[in-house]
């Protein structure tokens, strides 16, 4: 009796480890099961902006997790910025670029956009965090000034502006080097001078994509140089395809 009375208690022993074994797997599984959503790079200053303008920048919206992330709701803060998507789930291990647009309106001076992003019913959304300084007169601005600081490629019945040749002024005594910092899109073709050189002058160019001549669209592109030993500075220059 002893001995069958122990083996019953072997094999209840046995029974309740299997089952809590049986709950961790489960446990675990569904932790490891869960959606994960990542923004790459989610902090961008557009620098020295246009007042009365748009810009735009591109952010890859990634789902690192085993299951579909679904983006439920974007929250901008104001009607001035919007982020339109592309659609609102992520397949598992897939990405997509989302566009983020902002009106400049009538605004002067340091500005910033702090978008909400809700995903798949988490409590904490994933946030946005965008700067830039508005200026009403950027053609004048030190040490480089840029001109025209706007590219309007638009078109009036059988008569279109296709490219828009834009020029770079150094201000200082010492050669400017630029780098574009945004992520460029289809619409256009955007150049701009390695270097300006001291005191001098550098041509770039907008060129309009003939595939997107008869559509509507905005964007623009930011630049980044180095301002001095310790600082670096950036502008944006909005680009607007227009149909009068």
């Amino acid at each position: 009796m002893e001995l069958s009375g122990l083996s019953g208690n072997i094999r209840r022993s046995m029974g309740l480890r299997a089952s809590l074994v049986a709950v961790l797997f489960a446990v675990a599984g569904g932790v490891l099961g869960q959606p994960r959503f990542e923004i790459e790079g989610n902090r961008f200053s557009f620098g020295m902006v246009p007042q009365n303008s748009t810009v735009a920048n591109y952010f890859w919206f990634k789902s690192t997790g085993l299951d579909t992330v679904h983006i439920g709701q974007i929250k901008t803060g104001c009607d001035c910025a919007h982020m339109p998507l592309p659609r609102d789930w992520i397949a598992p291990g897939d990405s997509m670029l989302v566009g983020f647009f902002w009106e400049t309106e009538h605004k002067i001076g340091s500005a910033g956009r702090y978008p909400y992003i809700y995903w798949s019913e988490h409590e904490d959304p994933a946030r946005l965090f965008l700067t830039a300084d508005i200026s009403l007169a950027p053609d004048s601005s030190r040490p480089l000034s840029i001109k025209p600081f706007k590219a309007e490629l638009s078109k009036l019945g059988n008569k279109s502006i296709d490219s828009v040749a834009i020029t770079y002024t150094n201000h200082e005594e010492l050669p400017l080097v630029l780098k574009v910092v945004s992520v460029m899109t289809d619409e256009y073709t955007f150049v701009c001078p390695d270097t300006i050189p001291p005191n001098g002058t550098a041509k770039g160019y907008v060129k309009l994509n003939p595939a997107y001549a008869d559509k509507e669209f905005v964007g623009s592109v930011t630049c980044e140089y180095a301002a001095s030993a310790i600082e670096n500075k950036r502008f944006t220059i909005p680009i607007r395809r227009k149909m009068y």
